[in-house]
């Protein structure tokens, strides 16, 4: 599955973004969405919606699994991704 404007909503993924995917809840998400603020990357995400706009910096953030981000990532639906430690041994 490629993460792209075609397959969310129109506009989301805009060519050149940088697609970098975070786990969509839990301990790992609270972390990284808390990382994110700390270095000034601000969203806002649609209610149901897995995909958002990074204000003023060429980032679209794709929420998934935090099981799912390596094997996007490897097969290069997004550019980078952040997951657990096991995860990435698992993969």
């Amino acid at each position: 599955m490629s993460i792209n404007a075609t397959s969310s909503r129109e506009g989301f993924d805009p060519p050149g973004n940088c697609r970098f995917a975070i786990p969509k809840k839990g301990r790992l998400y609270e972390k990284v969405t808390k990382m994110l603020k700390g270095a000034g990357i601000e969203f806002r995400r649609e209610p149901r919606l897995d995909v958002a706009l990074c204000v003023g910096k060429p980032i679209t953030l794709v929420f998934l699994p935090a099981a799912d981000i390596a094997k996007y990532v490897g097969e290069g639906n997004v550019d980078i991704g952040i997951t657990g430690q096991d995860i990435v041994r698992e993969s």
